[in-house]
């Protein structure tokens, strides 16, 4: 028995309903003299596709509805991460009017508050991490899982967790010329454009075209990091992409023409399976370049940007996001606990003045008034 999510989360009673996913039936195997019956239990690898097909399936029929584009978005949402989705659900659902987004509640007691904001998500206690020492590889695996249910039923996925200040449709700010997207990994943009550097992705907001071969691209991914060969599932992907540069071809620098090759030469380069690309940080800005390097000018939806100490009138920029990533919220978390006054000052009063989003006591959403830094 387990609990599954209703289609329409929102015409149920009751959060979440009990239901049995898979029947308690083996395979019927008849003994030599025919008498008797015996049940052998399946294989893991068999009950293992009856959960991935049954995840789908499920999959499929939320998005019926939400697809645009054929891209659907994907947000992530822990219990402590609720303050940041209302924010984000009211901007993109009021200000931007995009309906393709779904929420993945990562544990029970978040799809029952996502059910109570009528916020359409999708919840599978497979997909819950219950051990605390493995938590980190457990929700890694369990992230890799759910991509690959999503783009099994033939939809692209925007993967974004829900820590951002969206300016712009979060689709717009993709170059669709790659099979993967990701958002800059690196702390600062001397780093982020060094050679060694240019292609390594971020998966805290990644976006990945539906099809065969990133199927099997992510099928290695999850294998590699449920060995214990890596400790992340971003460290995975960036590993296996930049094993093999003549499958795996990044767009940042690639190593050769992406035209069609006739040639039938065996010494001729075989045709890339997938493409990648980082998506630029004046696009996609993460906090620790926007601290380090970046200066904000205008407050509110249409904030501006420049470089520190470059020509404000030529060299502004708009990006479409702004993302804090996990750790950087931790290292916030500490200082405000060890009693440091840098954290909250600079992050929550600069993201408040970036347009902030809560519910009022009608569950209403409701903008908080743009104030300058100080």
């Amino acid at each position: 028995m387990t609990y599954v999510l209703p289609v329409d989360p929102l015409r149920s009673s009751s959060p979440l309903y009990r239901t049995q996913q898979f029947r308690p039936w083996g395979f019927k195997s008849q003994t030599s003299d025919g008498a008797r019956e015996q049940i052998i239990i399946p294989p893991e690898a068999v009950l293992r596709k009856q959960e991935d097909d049954t995840g789908i399936r499920r999959i499929h029929n939320i998005l019926h509805n939400k697809v645009v584009n054929n891209s659907i978005i994907f947000v992530p949402v822990k219990q402590q991460d609720m303050i940041w989705v209302d924010n984000l659900h009211c901007r993109i659902n009021g200000h931007f009017k995009q309906r393709n987004i779904v929420y993945w509640a990562m544990e029970e007691k978040v799809a029952i508050t996502l059910q109570e904001k009528r916020y359409k998500f999708f919840y599978s206690p497979l997909l819950e991490a219950r051990q605390e020492s493995t938590r980190r590889i457990e929700e890694g695996l369990n992230k890799i899982r759910l991509w690959k249910w999503v783009l099994k039923t033939g939809v692209d996925l925007l993967w974004m967790e829900p820590s951002v200040a969206l300016f712009k449709n979060p689709l717009e700010g993709l170059n669709m010329d790659a099979d993967i997207e990701g958002i800059v990994s690196k702390d600062s943009l001397e780093d982020a454009q060094s050679e060694g550097n240019s292609g390594q992705l971020g998966t805290g907001i990644i976006f990945m075209k539906a099809g065969p071969d990133i199927s099997l691209l992510l099928d290695t991914v999850y294998t590699s990091l449920n060995q214990g060969k890596y400790q992340s599932e971003t460290e995975a992907l960036n590993a296996i992409l930049h094993s093999n540069p003549t499958k795996y071809l990044s767009l940042n620098n690639p190593s050769f023409p992406t035209s069609n090759n006739t040639s039938t030469s065996s010494t001729a380069p075989s045709s890339p399976v997938l493409s990648y690309r980082t998506i630029s940080p004046y696009t996609y800005l993460n906090y620790p370049i926007f601290e380090k390097d970046i200066h904000l000018h205008t407050s509110g939806y249409s904030s501006a940007f420049s470089l520190r100490d470059s020509n404000w009138d030529v060299d502004r920029f708009y990006p479409t996001i702004l993302y804090v990533q996990q750790r950087d919220l931790e290292r916030f978390e500490r200082r405000k606990r060890d009693g440091g006054s840098g954290g909250q000052g600079r992050m929550v009063e600069r993201w408040k003045s970036l347009g902030w989003w809560e519910l009022d006591d009608e569950g209403n959403c409701a903008l908080l008034a743009s104030r300058p830094r100080g």
